[in-house]
């Protein structure tokens, strides 16, 4: 069938939620309207992974990319510097990219500042092994997480 992709949001207790694309779209567009208390003011981890599907049945995972969202007092996502992170991610990723293309310096290549490397750091984060081992299994095997 070809690939999809999953969305996880992991709280401070190691609980996975399960985010659908459709509600992470209106979070990036319109947050106030999909407010989260139960993270109000807090910094959230997500899983993004892209999963192989033969007959609508997961058989692999592709890849992960793990992120930070943020979220207010209120419980609304903060759009603006989840874009922000993402985007420094990718610049500094093309910025690598062309530094080995033209064997310099991936600092002189890019022009990528401090801040911009700053909000890259603070836009990822690496799992823990029972982290790891939750997406796995609620991609893998099935195993049903709660619906945001």
């Amino acid at each position: 069938m070809g690939p999809a992709f999953q969305m996880y949001l992991i709280d401070r207790d190691e609980h996975l939620h399960r985010l659908p694309d459709s509600q992470f779209e209106v979070m990036l567009t319109d947050p106030e309207t999909h407010s989260f208390p139960q993270f109000s003011g807090q910094p959230i981890r997500a899983a993004n992974v892209l999963v192989e599907l033969t007959n609508r049945i997961p058989t692999s995972v592709r890849w992960i990319t793990y992120h930070m969202m943020t979220f207010d007092r209120t419980g609304c996502f903060d759009a603006g510097r989840f874009q922000r992170q993402e985007f420094s991610k990718h610049e500094e990723g093309a910025g690598r990219v062309l530094a080995r293309m033209t064997s310099e310096s991936q600092d002189e290549c890019t022009g990528v500042d401090a801040a911009d490397r700053s909000a890259t750091r603070g836009g990822a984060w690496v799992p823990s092994a029972s982290a790891a081992c939750a997406i796995d299994a609620a991609v893998l095997c099935g195993n049903r997480r709660p619906r945001l």
